[in-house]
């Protein structure tokens, strides 16, 4: 059995779509997991355990940028939205949209 050169170029398209379905993947995951992160450390509720790629854009540099959603609450009472930026896998930006938060008044004696 032998390749002709237009087998080896579907295996090829083949090998390229299957490693770029992982690597989206694997920063869906790096995504999620940073999400999960900065709502823990602002004592928030990350709702559905989901976040959505929203968006691609290219930076300056000619650089890839995955813009990720997702939602949160404070209180329970309320949605409200959160967004990260990741170049690679790295996270280059987060932002949390203005949330209410619980406060406890001491009662003076």
């Amino acid at each position: 059995m032998y390749l002709d050169i237009q087998h080896f170029g579907v295996l090829l398209a083949l090998a390229f779509v299957l490693a770029a379905a992982f690597y989206h993947a694997d920063l869906h995951r790096r995504a999620l997991a940073e999400a999960r992160h900065l709502t823990r450390r602002h004592g928030l509720t990350l709702l559905d355990e989901s976040i959505i790629l929203a968006k691609i854009r290219i930076d300056k540099r000619l650089r890839m940028l995955r813009i990720y959603r997702f939602e949160f609450s404070s209180l329970g009472d309320r949605r409200y939205r959160g967004e990260l930026t990741l170049r690679g896998k790295q996270v280059i930006r987060s932002e949390l949209e203005p949330f209410k938060v619980a406060v406890e008044v001491e009662r003076l004696q």
